[in-house]
């Protein structure tokens, strides 16, 4: 389950860090990397469907993913406060 965790935080970073609109890179990453996000979940879909039946691994990933999604664009906050020269 841990293994999976780590595969669906990767995964959404590394699709948000593909997305036009994300503002911690100058520019999007590539596509080679939107690809390895989407093998990341999966690779972490397959091994919550070892553990749990397929409608509770969907919403685990779905649950998981949301909350990702929705904290990971802060991340660009805490960059733009070290430039700034605030810790």
């Amino acid at each position: 389950m841990f293994v999976a965790f780590i595969l669906m935080l990767t995964g959404t970073i590394l699709l948000y860090l593909s997305h036009p609109n994300q503002q911690l890179l100058t520019r999007p990453a590539g596509l080679g990397v939107k690809a390895v996000g989407f093998l990341n979940f999966a690779l972490a879909i397959f091994l919550l469907g070892r553990d749990f039946s397929a409608g509770t691994a969907a919403l685990i990933l779905i649950c998981t993913t949301m909350l990702l999604l929705g904290t990971v664009p802060f991340l660009s906050l805490l960059k733009r406060g070290k430039e700034n020269g605030h810790d």
